[in-house]
């Protein structure tokens, strides 16, 4: 019945969302909750998720390495990956605002588990810039109307958009690096760092959709931070609910299939103490005595794990603990401010 209803909707796939929205506008509160059976909130719009690429925390970055094997954790050096510098465009951002310490006025546009935008907000923390946080809805993205890209994290630093995650922290790395008023130093990057943090977007994010959403269950219940968290109405609350869960469950599928992964959990720790051992090694961090950027990146990624079950796991079966905890201490708590109604 499922692969029936990918068929019939896979050639007209926003028909599906804009149907289900027609369809719902006008009922009241009460009859909500009756017009759809359960089965049928996994059915509606699931190909439209799919097929417009809508997907939550794993929205392909154009620089993956499409023959990158995943079986067995593989170090940066062993692939080679090659460094991808900030843009230009990007890195020469003038400071205008001033009404934070660091002279950074910061729109982070989001999905909240997402690990890209988790990069991005530990960098944020870290260095203590207050940013204001727009959640995106994964259906419409109407929150990035005003931009021809849409593919989340996008920043508006001083005015200026900035597109994805890696340009996103070395813009700010850029501007703070060097400000008076910046009391928080990271090492500056090696090419060995630079290697790693390519290592994390290109190879390690990888492993996470098919430990997150194992089960269709796991899938469904994934979002319900997301949900809880969102100021969506009700219907966006259940639409990306359902249709983000079983679409979700499916690109675990696909991704784990992609990339020749026999067992999700067992690749996952392996690619973590992989990073413990020649990441860190017996240093206290990538970057020596203080973090490295790097290090931010690996953390943040591994923090949009701490609401899902394989957390837990991860902890009893790897070395990263002593590291992490040191990470968290040192970043300390979210420098995110509510935007208003």
């Amino acid at each position: 019945m499922i692969s029936s209803y990918w068929q019939a909707y896979s050639k007209f796939p926003w028909l599906t969302v804009k149907s289900l929205w027609k369809g719902i506008k006008g009922t009241t509160e009460s009859q909500k909750k009756y017009l759809f059976p359960g089965a049928t909130r996994w059915l509606l719009g699931g190909a439209a998720l799919w097929a417009t690429s809508s997907v939550l925390l794993v929205e392909a970055r154009t620089e993956q390495r499409e023959t990158l094997q995943v079986e067995t954790a593989v170090s940066p050096t062993d692939n080679q990956m090659q460094w991808n510098d900030v843009s230009k465009k990007n890195g020469d951002v003038s400071i205008k605002n001033t009404n934070s310490p660091l002279s950074v006025d910061l729109t982070l546009y989001q999905y909240s588990p997402c690990p890209y935008c988790n990069k991005v907000r530990a960098v944020c923390d870290y260095y203590q810039i207050p940013f204001r946080c727009v959640e995106v809805n994964p259906l419409t993205k109407k929150e990035l109307s005003f931009s021809t890209y849409k593919k989340v994290p996008v920043a508006v630093i001083n005015g200026q958009q900035v597109n994805g995650s890696t340009d996103i922290v070395l813009t700010l790395q850029n501007l703070l690096q060097n400000n008076s008023k910046n009391e928080r130093r990271v090492s500056p990057l090696t090419l060995e760092q630079k290697r790693w943090m390519d290592w994390v977007d290109d190879y390690f994010i990888h492993l996470l959709p098919p430990n997150i959403y194992r089960t269709p269950k796991e899938a469904v219940r994934s979002f319900d931070y997301i949900v809880h968290h969102s100021k969506f109405s009700y219907w966006q609350q259940e639409t990306t609910r359902y249709v983000g869960g079983l679409a979700m469950y499916m690109v675990a599928k696909r991704l784990k299939s992609k990339y020749e992964i026999q067992d999700e959990r067992q690749s996952l720790y392996e690619a973590i103490n992989l990073w413990c051992r020649e990441g860190v090694g017996n240093k206290s961090f990538c970057g020596g005595d203080q973090p490295a950027l790097t290090d931010l990146v690996m953390f943040g990624v591994l923090r949009s794990l701490e609401y899902y079950d394989v957390f837990q796991d991860i902890q009893a079966n790897t070395d990263v603990n002593s590291w992490y905890q040191k990470m968290h201490r040192l970043v300390g708590e979210s420098s995110m401010i509510p935007v208003a109604e």
